[in-house]
């Protein structure tokens, strides 16, 4: 089958058409946290998630009876926040996995990292999919993952300090 064309966020040529833009990080017009809850906000990056990951404790918890995970910075146990298990859309808007999985947005797309090895992706899989925050409710912490961009993953918007 042929591959799906994408006229944005894509780092190979595609087809006929196709704008060979090279954006890896989404673009604040396109960020769904800034144009919901305003300029302030934004979808963090999968850097900013991977610093999540490495300097906070996940425990299972259940908040209010809804399944997730309560996140402690490890060295301000103040600072601490709810991620819930809400599961992922997918086939057509059918609810996957909820309370037992977490697929969270970063706004980072599959870029050059993956360009350096197209070789082993001939058919173009690899640009279809962007990074995501991705944990079960038998794991001791998240991982970033590679999630098809057509999914529908959580949102966990950041504030930016300005």
């Amino acid at each position: 089958t042929e591959p799906r064309v994408y006229y944005k966020y894509n780092y190979r040529f595609e087809g006929k058409g196709t704008v060979l833009d090279k954006l890896t990080v989404l673009q604040k017009d396109d960020d769904a946290a800034t144009k919901i809850m305003g300029r302030r906000w934004r979808i963090p990056t999968a850097e900013e998630v991977d610093e999540l990951i490495n300097n906070c404790v996940f425990i299972n918890y259940s908040l209010n009876g809804t399944r997730g995970y309560l996140v402690t910075n490890k060295y301000v146990l103040s600072d601490t926040l709810f991620i819930p298990l809400a599961g992922k859309k997918d086939y057509g808007n059918y609810r996957m996995d909820p309370a037992t999985m977490g697929y969270y947005w970063t706004s980072t797309l599959i870029g050059e990292e993956i360009a350096k090895i197209d070789s082993i992706d001939p058919r173009g899989d690899m640009v279809s999919k962007a990074k995501a925050m991705v944990f079960s409710l038998n794991t001791k912490s998240p991982i970033v993952a590679f999630i098809k961009r057509n999914v529908g993953c959580t949102i966990r918007p950041v504030s930016n300090k300005n």
